[in-house]
């Protein structure tokens, strides 16, 4: 199985043995290395779990052992989705109270620890 044959089929299956989620790929740029990712979030929810697709197709080429990868990539899901913090997203959208925040944390980091820049 080719790459976009594995992403494609683990998209499935992760959402077939999951239930009621929504999955998506997308680019994911570190300090050091670039991966494409997949995410895997409940349905109509912002915040889920993303796996590094190129490291599980690594495992993957080394053992010839599909069902072993899902099996880790679907775990990992459902340890990360019963982990995951609440997030208000709504809030992260909201300019007013984004800009109200910055300016409080500039006046305490220039206060208490000299001229930092935010």
């Amino acid at each position: 199985m080719d790459f976009d044959e594995f992403k494609n089929q683990l998209a499935e299956d992760l959402k077939d043995r999951l239930g009621n989620v929504e999955v998506d790929f997308h680019d994911v740029s570190k300090v050091n290395f670039q991966y494409e990712a997949i995410t895997v979030r409940p349905e109509n929810d912002k915040v889920g779990v993303n796996l590094n697709v190129d490291l599980l197709y690594k495992n993957y080429q080394d053992s010839h052992e599909y069902t072993s990868v899902l099996d880790v990539a679907a775990t990992t899901v459902e340890k990360g989705l019963a982990q995951r913090p609440e997030v208000d997203v709504s809030a992260l959208s909201d300019y007013e109270a984004i800009q109200n925040w910055r300016g409080c944390i500039r006046t305490v980091l220039h206060s208490n620890a000299g001229y930092i820049c935010c």
